[in-house]
């Protein structure tokens, strides 16, 4: 199409026709950053496609590019308070209604009929009502603040095509996630995909001395605004008696963990200071983590706010999106600190910042001792003035909000915008106390005085000792290879092991070696394991790799390499050998409970378990528990394994082979290696199997206790998303006979 510019991202597209049409077929998280930096105009058409994520991220993130193109992108005239122009949904009718809902609730904040419905205390629910009417955009004669439909226009595709006659354009959806853009006689393809380039279009922070484990401390992942261009947005790392706890949760922060070499194994959860998508957008990629459900905590507004979010993301009810989390509710104060939260022996208490939508910050303390306060998003200085002034907030709730540094640091909210707070605004703070983020710069005349947080900065650090976290850890390897004397040898290993540090990109083991004189633990970092050309796994933190060959005695089978800082645990071949010895002792060496009969299953069973489809997205930990669990069989052409109407609860896994699901009434199909059967009865969708499985020609298969399967299913949302995919696709095929 000639003179329109195009980019392509992953699974979304940019298009520029002219001023008056700037179309994005999904919207990458980020992308009012990228169209700043690359000095792009913001869009005002959005095309929301049919895939409602991949890799773990959202690919319809509307909220920052339509607020960019409001607020930043002259879509509103704020001298005349009028609208220069709308901004389009176009997409299927219930896929429009959801983003849209995201959008109010984002923009907007929350009415007087959500906090009801959400059994908000009627108090807190006026008082944040008010305070968002106060920075909503309404008319300037009558002063009625403008409604969510006043700034967009809802699309819906008719017959597969939607219309902006207004625009003299037409959008035709041809296939899943493709589209033509027609305008007069000129017409541009675009068939979404994994192709075209990934955001962010910035250097992902290196985290300050992230290896080490400490008591304390906080580090800066993301200290940028939402419409800034110098790096990630605003998310905070808490380290709180060696478990981390993430402050916020910003486009791409788990991206930035794992190539800093933090597992999510490590993160027991998140506090959601509020759903703006410089603060909340990852949350998919945290609750997708394949290990466990993580703990969000946040008030109710907010956690409601988020489901709304996430459902909508995950193109799911909101049911099923508070499933994946454990939600922790927390009650701030207005001109207080709320009720105290002990998170791992702190004392968080929470308070409402004044914001557009429901905002909270924090102070952290320890035995009666102010340890670190992050202010959350708040207005401070003339805004609180004016607020009090105009009797929407009380002035004991304005002089408690400027009165955060104390006697520990305090991070506070500068962003410089109209929602957030200017340096004027912080005059009387004690500045050796303040770092300053929401801002990647300070002014030339601020240089010296005030400190600004960067990505990757350490604050108010609390060593520990390695020596614990090792013999942690070594206890955790000893249990996952049922050793009695674990409390002895995890001590002797963590004193006798090697540690080794190694660089991103590192040969750790090289396939074909005869260098068997190490077990290796990891302790920090992720590892890729490749056999040739193909990666069959990626380690993390408490992984452990290296034994195979060790005991076999045989050449090293794959190449491990570094995929970012790693740091690892080399234990002697001797002294492991030595205490597999001493096990085998209890039992005989070919017993399954024995050292060597727990590694065989696993080496067995986790090649097979990797090629499951539905299992993909099991940490490399989790499927290791899992393999261990498994049982192997070969099965004979006639055999049954399930039987309709009985209550058996086994999960069968076929590896080969070819097996018949006979349901009655002449309905059957076929199952193809890879296959997963028999989950319903073990997750307890059904009390009964409701088919008949039986093998037809030579098989074999694994056998999943049903117990465990229902423990995954329940503990890992990545694990109980795929598997409700899959039987949702099943339904699908089935109604369409």
């Amino acid at each position: 199409m000639a003179g329109w510019s195009r980019e392509d991202f992953f699974y979304g597209c940019y298009l520029d026709l002219d001023p008056a049409c700037i179309i994005s077929v999904n919207a990458p998280a980020e992308l009012a950053k990228w169209c700043f930096v690359e000095a792009r105009p913001l869009p005002n058409i959005f095309v929301i496609g049919d895939t409602s994520f991949a890799d773990e991220m959202p690919l319809m993130c509307l909220e920052y590019p339509f607020l960019a193109r409001i607020i930043k992108g002259g879509g509103f005239d704020f001298d005349r308070g009028t609208l220069r122009g709308p901004v389009y949904l176009v997409g299927e009718p219930a896929r429009i209604d959801a983003h849209a809902e995201v959008l109010r609730l984002a923009f907007l904040g929350p009415e007087r009929a959500d906090y009801r419905r959400w059994n908000v205390d009627p108090e807190i629910g006026e008082q944040l009502l008010r305070e968002s009417e106060s920075f909503r955009l309404g008319d300037a004669e009558t002063g009625a603040s403008f409604p969510l439909d006043y700034f967009i226009r809802r699309v819906p595709f008719v017959d597969r095509e939607a219309r902006i006659d207004a625009l003299g354009l037409r959008i035709a959806h041809t296939a899943h996630d493709c589209y033509d853009i027609l305008r007069g006689d000129a017409r541009e393809r675009v068939a979404l995909g994994p192709q075209g380039r990934r955001l962010p279009y910035y250097e992902l922070p290196r985290l300050d001395h992230i290896e080490q484990p400490h008591h304390f401390r906080v580090v800066a992942v993301g200290t940028d605004s939402g419409m800034g261009t110098r790096g990630g947005t605003t998310t905070f790392l808490l380290e709180l008696a060696g478990e981390l706890i993430l402050f916020d949760c910003s486009p791409y922060v788990t991206k930035i963990l794992h190539a800093n070499g933090v597992s999510l194994k490590q993160v027991r959860g998140c506090i959601i200071t509020h759903i703006h998508g410089d603060h909340a957008e990852d949350v998919v990629a945290l609750a997708l983590n394949g290990h466990k459900r993580m703990e969000i905590w946040a008030t109710r507004e907010v956690w409601r706010s988020l489901l709304v979010k996430v459902a909508c993301y995950l193109g799911k009810p909101e049911e099923t999106a508070a499933q994946l989390f454990i939600h922790r509710e927390i009650r701030p104060g207005f001109d207080r600190f709320g009720e105290s939260v002990d998170i791992n022996g702190f004392d968080c208490a929470f308070f409402y910042g004044v914001h557009p939508i429901p905002s909270v910050g924090v102070r952290i303390s320890q035995l009666g001792r102010h340890v670190f306060t992050i202010s959350g998003d708040t207005a401070l200085g003339a805004k609180l003035m004016e607020l009090a002034d105009a009797g929407v907030i009380s002035e004991a709730r304005r002089r408690f909000l400027m009165s955060m540094p104390e006697d520990g640091l305090c991070l506070v909210d500068v962003g410089s915008a109209i929602i957030h707070p200017n340096l004027e605004d912080l005059e009387g703070f004690d500045w050796r106390f303040v770092y300053i983020y929401h801002r990647s710069e300070l002014p030339a005349a601020m240089v010296g005085r005030a400190n600004l947080a960067l990505p990757g900065q350490s604050f108010a650090r609390r060593r520990m000792g390695m020596a614990a976290m090792d013999a942690c850890l070594m206890r955790q390897f000893l249990d996952s290879l049922g050793i009695e004397n674990r409390h002895r040898w995890s001590i002797i290993f963590a004193g006798m092991a090697e540690e080794q540090y190694v660089e991103p990109g590192h040969l750790i083991i090289e396939e074909g070696s005869d260098k068997t004189e190490s077990v290796y633990v990891i302790t920090h970092g992720e590892v890729e394991v490749r056999i040739g050309d193909e990666t069959v796994a990626r380690l993390e933190r408490g992984d452990h790799f290296g034994e195979e060959s060790l005991f076999r005695q045989s050449l090293r089978n794959a190449n491990v390499w570094a995929r970012s800082d790693v740091r690892l645990l080399a234990l002697p071949r001797e002294l492991f050998l030595r205490m597999t010895r001493e096990d085998e002792q209890r039992e005989t060496a070919i017993s399954e409970r024995s050292v060597f009969g727990r590694l065989e299953r696993l080496w067995r069973n986790r090649r097979l378990l990797a090629d499951v489809f539905a299992l993909k997205r099991l940490s490399a930990t989790r499927r290791h528990e899992l393999a261990l669990e498994c049982e192997a069989i070969e099965a004979t052409p006639g055999q049954v394994l399930a039987k309709k109407n009985a209550r058996d609860r086994d999960v069968y896994v076929l590896v080969s082979g070819v097996l018949e699901v006979d349901m009655g009434g002449g309905r059957k199909h076929l199952c193809k290696p890879f296959s997963i059967v028999g989950e319903r009865t073990a997750i307890g969708q059904i009390k009964a199997r409701s088919a008949t499985v039986r093998v037809l020609e030579p098989s074999t298969l694994l056998r999943i206790p049903g117990d465990s399967f229902c423990r995954l299913y329940r503990s890992v949302p990545a694990l109980r998303f795929d598997i409700d995919e899959m039987l949702e696709k099943r339904r699908s095929r089935a109604r369409r006979g």
